[in-house]
């Protein structure tokens, strides 16, 4: 029996402090001359929803929508790349994040992969920058830049462990492990199951109201593990 985990990054593995939404004032500048003058909320959004809602802030025409987002993702990534020091300074691992993740990859009959809202550069820096990117089979890992829409990403995720392995695991046995409740959607999109963790903006109590299979405050709780395992 196969069971699939799709991690979210930010928020649940790790945060990237106040470089989260700086990088994209960098980007927007950096591609277009211009800064927003406010920021967008992106707890579980996609990085071309964030671009945008951004581009929609600043009234931008939408027919011009494609090559501005393509332009502005290509210099978010240059961005994140070039903030990497910083990165290191501001960033930090959720608690009990690689100690979960080193658990899951060592069972056989989990395959552990990424859905993230970042593209598929950033999602892989980030993820190399703290040495967690070993513990993912992030062949099969769906990502931003695969679809603006969050809620396909699950389907693309799975037909990549199908074309690698394939396997294709019910959904009774693939989970997302998220922090915020476009995680949440994103599961119930497809038909899966959701944990989700308190570990990014939202609490424990508003989490707890979205109907999840699995709501706890952090990745130390041993509920996640006997959970997936079970």
């Amino acid at each position: 029996m196969s069971k699939l985990i799709l991690w979210d990054i930010d928020g649940t593995l790790l945060s990237i402090g106040y470089l989260g939404a700086e990088v994209f004032d960098r980007a927007f500048v950096a591609a277009l001359g211009i800064k927003p003058p406010s920021r967008v909320k992106m707890s579980g959004k996609t990085d071309p929803q964030i671009v945008s809602e951004y581009l929609d802030m600043l009234g931008f025409d939408k027919s011009d929508y494609p090559k501005t987002i393509e332009a502005v993702l290509a210099s978010l990534q240059h961005e994140l790349a070039m903030a990497s020091d910083e990165i290191k300074e501001a960033a930090s691992l959720k608690v009990n994040a690689r100690e979960i993740l080193e658990y899951f990859a060592g069972e056989e009959e989990i395959i552990q992969t990424v859905l993230t809202g970042n593209i598929i550069q950033n999602a892989k820096l980030k993820l190399e920058l703290f040495s967690l990117l070993s513990y993912f089979d992030f062949d099969c890992g769906a990502f931003g830049s695969d679809d603006i829409d969050r809620t396909k990403l699950v389907t693309v995720a799975a037909e990549r462990v199908y074309a690698k392995h394939n396997i294709r695991p019910e959904a009774k046995n693939t989970w997302i492990i998220g922090d915020s409740p476009n995680d949440f959607a994103c599961a119930r999109a497809s038909g899966i199951r959701c944990i989700l963790v308190a570990t990014g903006r939202f609490d424990y109590d508003e989490l707890s109201l979205l109907g999840a299979d699995l709501v706890c405050h952090d990745l130390s709780d041993q509920e996640i593990s006997d959970f997936v395992t079970a």
